[in-house]
């Protein structure tokens, strides 16, 4: 009896070192195929810094009605089931910050909306989104609010604005395109820019991002995402910094940030206030 304790024992024990064996072997894999995903990224990354592009190489965009409708979905239910959750935490922040700092029923627009919890709360605002079944859905939950489904340098041609809002999603773009918003949003007559993106340590750099006033070549973050020098995009863009803060919201990874911005225009030489 006692040697086949002992039989079931060892065979126990060298099924728990096979699975463990197994378990790092697959998070080696894991960590190779993060490796040359990022290798693969820096490199496009690169080439479109050098090449000035605001179009980005080498990144699928896997858009599709179905896909932004089930984003939206997503992030609803972690509204209405009262969740702490990266995703309430940036809504209900950056709506404190705008009740801090713009004007009552300043014309804002939301560049990239998709859920219009944000939009219900700030009067004024218009959520844009490339989705039409997504704003349709907005529509009917928020119908005191306005979203539009469309090209956002289209809608910045036809309207004034007082300021522009993007929230995570210039981590998915160039800084060339982010520059070309920015000057499209000032055209518009836009007297603020509000930022809140993705932040954290970086996997091409092994740091974090420094954001300051000066040129920055933008690196990558994790993934598709880029992190970019915003106050610097602002500066350039003619809009001086009025608030910068890094957060740190609840997310399941230690390392990921969230980077704040604010700036607001400068004016034109020769002119008053901005």
């Amino acid at each position: 009896m006692h040697l086949k304790k002992s039989a079931l024992w060892i065979s126990l024990l060298r099924y728990r070192v096979r699975e463990a064996i197994q378990k790092v072997a697959f998070y080696l894999h894991l960590l190779a195929m993060e490796r040359t995903d990022v290798n693969s990224a820096v490199k496009n990354l690169r080439n479109d810094l050098e090449q000035g592009r605001a179009v980005r190489t080498g990144y699928v965009d896997h858009y599709s009605e179905e896909t932004e409708v089930g984003v939206r979905e997503r992030y609803k239910a972690q509204f209405d089931g009262g969740q702490d959750t990266e995703v309430t935490f940036r809504a209900r922040y950056v709506r404190d910050r705008i009740r801090e700092f713009i004007p009552p029923n300043a014309v804002l627009l939301n560049f990239g909306c998709s859920y219009g919890w944000l939009e219900s709360q700030i009067p004024g605002m218009t959520g844009i989104d490339r989705s039409e079944a997504s704003m349709a859905r907005n529509r009917l939950e928020f119908p005191q609010s306005t979203f539009v489904a469309g090209d956002v340098f289209e809608y910045l041609r036809d309207h004034r604005i007082d300021g522009l809002v993007h929230i995570s999603i210039g981590v998915y773009f160039l800084p060339a395109f982010m520059s070309r918003l920015y000057a499209a949003a000032r055209a518009a007559g836009a007297r603020y820019l509000l930022g809140f993106e993705p932040s954290g340590i970086s996997r091409e750099t092994g740091g974090y991002f420094d954001y300051d006033l000066a040129a920055r070549r933008s690196v990558v973050f994790r993934g598709p995402m880029l992190l970019h020098n915003y106050p610097n995009l602002m500066l350039e863009a003619g809009f001086e910094v009025l608030h910068a803060e890094i957060l740190r919201p609840p997310h399941p990874n230690d390392d990921f940030r969230s980077a704040f911005f604010l700036g607001r225009r400068t004016p034109e030489p020769g002119t008053g206030p901005g």
